[in-house]
């Protein structure tokens, strides 16, 4: 970070005076050189469509105020860690004059990758730095590759709207991979959502990321709205939102959050760590394994750690030292235990996690759910762990956007999301479907992982280390369930030389025809 941090106070201070003017579109392939930098854009410009421009390592692009990059065609801004590209705007005395953002449009050329995550070719942005925008970066039902850049002190005026994203907004139809990028001091002010991410009805890759020190009113680091992809192996530490999520807000979203590191976050009200939205509808309905969620805060109602009301799946997580108003307050359990729920919706099970102890007298403590207001359900916490989760491991998870579903013709997709964070291994993949309490029929169709092959009623498959795999698996329309009341999709990892089970068997329930949530 030290390294970035140098490069961009050496682009301010060393501006050489001949910067290249750039006040017009670009409809021919064009290189911006470090040897002819800095490009100086001093109105809104666009890349034409099948147009590629590149952009060297160690060039710098200054935007004047206000002004802005689209792309039509393709982007490759290729800086290296020790020479990146900078993206700023223009000083004026001791004030930098914001300027508004690079946006990529919907016909700019997508990322395309190999074997899971190898990229390949198309829109990339790999060390770059942007600085000092008013939204630095935005997709429109589009997919660049964002890799390893720095997002700093952007500032989104979310006074007059509610959207957000100081650093990073992903649009509707947007499936980016932004992977092991650093976003500290961004901003989105108002009540607007996500300081540095705001994902609006997308499916991005968001992995490997540090957030650190990002302000929002919802979500200070990172806020989903319809959001089903995942969020795994972050770094959020020390941001602060003024409402809910000090880290993480998910609404109407059920990702799988695997692996992530939640740290010294606040908010005003519910999950210093993390918030899963209560009001919202559809229901967020996210998987939290493998996750830690330590030392974080909030000063009124809910917890400081996790709060939530609708969870998938919530084990092998280490919950410790988050506090409510300096009390212990690691999880905080809101569904309103409703007549027209289910039981299985209204009370939860956090079994299998570690709360620093095995007393279970003070893992109550650190617990509210229906025992502390009666209008919420209860929460089952035994059996704990014995001790800390130190490994990550594999996961397989299956969703479903709703808990249920009642509208004939209604859409009714299934979502697979399969992470792998050590070494590369070879794993056999069980998909099941069971409706009522009938027998698991095993999935029939494909499956688009890179070489899966059939072996049997499973898939075989090479996971890439470190890699993380999305996908709409399947997707049928409501009709008259028949009888049925709901039904479960089951998913399960195994050693392919082994046979042994990875992990737990992740169940996905889903009701049919019920009404009324």
């Amino acid at each position: 970070m030290r390294t970035w941090m140098m490069a961009s106070i050496v682009a301010f201070l060393a501006l050489p005076c001949g910067a290249v003017e750039v006040a017009s579109d670009i409809g021919v392939d064009t290189t911006w050189t470090a040897a002819d930098s800095p490009y100086e854009v001093v109105t809104d410009i666009a890349v034409a469509e099948g147009v590629t421009l590149t952009i060297e390592a160690g060039a710098t692009v200054i935007l004047s105020e206000a002004d802005g990059i689209l792309v039509n065609g393709e982007l490759r801004a290729l800086g290296t860690e020790e020479a990146p590209v900078l993206f700023t705007g223009v000083v004026d005395g001791d004030d930098v004059l914001r300027w508004a953002s690079l946006v990529f449009a919907d016909s700019s050329t997508d990322a395309v990758f190999e074997d899971v995550d190898e990229y390949v070719e198309g829109s990339i942005l790999q060390f770059v730095r942007f600085e000092y925008g008013a939204r630095a970066v935005s997709t429109e039902a589009s997919s660049p590759y964002i890799h390893a850049c720095e997002f700093h002190g952007n500032v989104y005026d979310g006074e007059a709207t509610l959207a957000g994203a100081g650093a990073l907004y992903i649009g509707p139809g947007s499936a980016p991979r932004v992977v092991g990028c650093t976003f500290t001091g961004n901003e989105a002010t108002g009540n607007s959502y996500g300081g540095a991410i705001y994902v609006d009805d997308a499916a991005p890759v968001i992995q490997g990321n540090t957030f650190d020190g990002n302000i929002s009113a919802y979500g200070g680091a990172v806020t989903t709205y319809l959001m089903y992809s995942p969020i795994v192996g972050n770094t959020f530490t020390d941001n602060v939102a003024d409402w809910e999520g000090g880290g993480l807000s998910l609404v109407s979203s059920s990702p799988a959050v695997l692996n992530n590191s939640f740290t010294g976050n606040s908010c005003v009200l519910d999950g210093g760590g993390v918030h899963v939205c209560v009001t919202c509808f559809p229901h967020a309905n996210p998987f939290l394994m493998d996750n830690t969620v330590s030392g974080n805060s909030n000063s009124f109602h809910g917890a400081g750690g996790v709060g939530a009301a609708y969870l998938r799946m919530f084990v092998d997580n280490n919950l410790t030292g988050n506090l409510l108003d300096g009390e212990p307050a690691d999880f905080a359990w809101n569904n309103e235990a409703l007549a027209e729920y289910p039981d299985w919706v209204v009370n939860t099970s956090v079994a299998q996690n570690w709360w620093g102890t095995t007393d279970t007298s003070f893992i109550e403590d650190t617990i509210h759910d229906g025992h502390d207001e009666d209008t919420f359900g209860l929460v089952t916490f035994e059996p704990p762990l014995d001790g800390p989760v130190t490994e990550p491991t594999p996961r397989v998870t299956l969703t479903t956007q709703r808990i249920e579903y009642e509208t004939p013709g209604e859409p009714m997709p299934v979502y697979l999301t399969i992470y792998n964070p050590g070494a590369e291994r070879e794993v056999l993949l069980s998909l099941t479907l069971q409706y009522g309490d009938a027998m698991w029929a095993p999935y029939g169709g494909e499956l688009g992982f890179p070489g899966a092959e059939r072996d049997g009623e499973l898939f075989r498959l090479q996971l890439p280390e470190g890699s993380a795999y999305y996908t709409t698996l399947f997707t049928a329309e409501y009709s008259d369930p028949g009888g049925l009341t709901g039904g479960y999709w089951h998913a399960a990892l195994f050693d392919a030389s082994k046979g042994e089970r990875i992990g737990e068997v992740c169940s996905t329930r889903f009701q049919l025809g019920e009404g009324g949530h």
